[in-house]
């Protein structure tokens, strides 16, 4: 039996779109960190599956870029716990 996708394309979704999907829309977060969802989206997969990089991983990051991810992050996380104390 095969069961059906929730999408309509034939091919699986995207990562990004995932991410952004499911914590951006489906638990209500607001539109203004659906960008940071974006923004942190590859670095899941190349923390997760580091050879798609094809280079090694903290090659691909300066402190600026890391700054970035980070700060944006810390975003996220913060609503999700003021969400999650309601």
């Amino acid at each position: 039996m095969k069961i059906p996708r929730p999408h309509t394309s034939p091919h699986p979704p995207c990562l990004p779109t995932l991410i952004t999907n499911f914590l951006g829309q489906k638990t209500g977060m607001p539109k203004e960190y659906h960008n940071g969802l974006r923004r942190l989206s590859p670095d899941f997969v190349i923390t997760r599956y580091p050879n798609t990089a094809q280079v090694v991983p903290h090659e691909l990051y300066d402190e600026e870029i890391a700054t970035e991810r980070i700060e944006i992050a810390e975003k996220v996380i913060e609503w999700a716990s003021k969400e999650l104390k309601k």
